[in-house]
């Protein structure tokens, strides 16, 4: 939940919060939250190393993951820290140093639960359905950061009320922290444990052409166009819909509400069809919602609420079957290459996930900048056509390409190994759930 958390805040609430409250560039305060990220690129595969060299008697319970969790919810409230007086340039300065902590205390929690899910079961019939669990969480989490917006509404929407929301989020990410160890620790490891990984290992994950190769490349597309619509969001309820911040959070409530309540759905159209058929039909239901989103007007908000709880469900099948495949694609790996190596590939596959997402906040930045949006101290503000046009193709033209390419991706990466064998093409409808 931590990191469902930390990551919705983050991408609806940091940067409009950057360049409509501390007057921070569009493109400048891109680059703020797009720079920790990709460094996390490079830290995520060497937190993995790090994590497959623990003492075997160490790793069960998972340090990386309490150390992690306990870091990131501490830093969190200082990532909307109320700055006075300070210049725009000082601001970034000091966004980009809280925003770097936090990600390299998120890399560590990041890797080990990610790795915690090839420790569960080895069955893909029991994996999808515990994976729906997982999802559950994770939306759960996402959940409560989609009312991040409508609290800084509820606690005078002001600068202070960011760091009271933060705040109050961050004593629940503790919480969540303590009670997810609290189980982790009772999952059981491999007793066979394999060689100490070395640096090298990094490029040989990828060099190998495996189906985790394949699977991160499609995650990073996709990742890709949800980092450039996330940060067109805020902007599009604001300043093309003429909406406030409570709108924000109804919209994003109401997406999660419908991937939360999908999850029953799409298990068993995975045990019926195969995960990669169903991951093909959601992220072609995501384009599609994407697309939508540019005939709107301002004042529509039923048509709203209607895109985004499509968005909704079919994002809960994507995020399903996309952990669902990665948990696959990692038990494959080990199968080809003889290694069991959950934290390293977690680590590849984390920082695809953060770097490509921040790329695409980068992206709606430096095109919010270049068409002219306005950085102010304050929401209340009429912004010109063509920011409102960068909004629109932000929000719904770039993105919808990007699920484009992806169905393609997996057309082309995914199904032929479906065909060989790879993945299980049909799972019966009555083994959807572990006996």
């Amino acid at each position: 939940m931590t990191i469902s958390v930390f990551f919705q805040v983050t991408s609806l609430l940091l940067l409009p919060f950057m360049t409509n409250m501390l007057a921070i560039p569009a493109a400048i305060a891109a680059a703020v939250i797009m720079v920790p990220k990709v460094f996390s690129m490079f830290l995520d595969p060497v937190v993995g190393v790090a994590s497959d060299r623990i003492p075997p008697s160490w790793r069960s319970r998972r340090p990386l993951l309490l150390f992690g969790g306990l870091t990131t919810a501490i830093v969190f409230p200082l990532l909307f820290h109320p700055f006075g007086a300070w210049s725009p340039a000082v601001s970034a300065a000091y966004m980009l140093a809280a925003f770097t902590i936090a990600n390299v205390a998120l890399s560590c929690l990041t890797v080990s639960y990610l790795a915690s899910a090839a420790d569960v079961t080895d069955d893909p019939r029991e994996r999808t359905y515990l994976m729906s669990w997982r999802v559950g969480a994770h939306m759960g989490g996402v959940l409560l950061g989609g009312l991040a917006p409508v609290t800084v509404v509820w606690l005078g929407g002001e600068r202070l009320a960011y760091t009271q929301m933060a705040t109050i989020l961050s004593v629940l990410c503790l919480a969540a922290v303590l009670i997810n160890y609290r189980f982790i620790v009772k999952v059981s490891r491999p007793t066979s444990v394999p060689p100490q990984a070395a640096f090298r290992d990094l490029l040989a994950t990828l060099w190998h052409p495996s189906m985790f190769r394949s699977l991160v490349a499609i995650y990073g597309v996709k990742y890709l166009a949800n980092g450039v619509q996330y940060a067109a969001t805020a902007y599009f309820v604001l300043f093309v819909l003429g909406g406030d911040l409570a709108l924000l959070s109804a919209l994003v409530v109401t997406m999660t509400l419908f991937a939360l309540v999908s999850q029953p759905i799409w298990v068993r159209l995975a045990a019926a069809l195969g995960e990669v058929r169903v991951f093909v039909i959601a992220t072609l239901g995501i384009g599609v919602t994407f697309f939508s989103y540019l005939f709107l007007s301002p004042g529509q908000y039923p048509a709203a609420f209607a895109l985004m709880a499509m968005q909704g469900l079919f994002a809960g099948g994507g995020a399903l079957m996309s952990w669902s495949l990665f948990v696959s694609s990692m038990q494959r790996y080990g199968v080809d290459c003889g290694e069991h190596r959950p934290e390293l590939l977690s680590g590849v596959w984390s920082a695809v996930e953060k770097s490509s997402f921040a790329v695409g906040v980068f992206v709606t930045g430096a095109l919010l900048q270049w068409l002219g949006l306005l950085s102010t101290r304050s929401l209340d503000v009429v912004q010109p056509e063509s920011a409102l046009l960068g909004v629109r193709l932000g929000m719904a033209v770039l993105p919808a390409i990007g699920m484009a390419l992806n169905i393609v991706m997996i057309l082309r990466w995914l199904v032929p190994k479906l065909a060989a064998g790879d993945v299980a093409p049909r799972q019966a409808a009555d083994g959807a759930r572990p006996s």
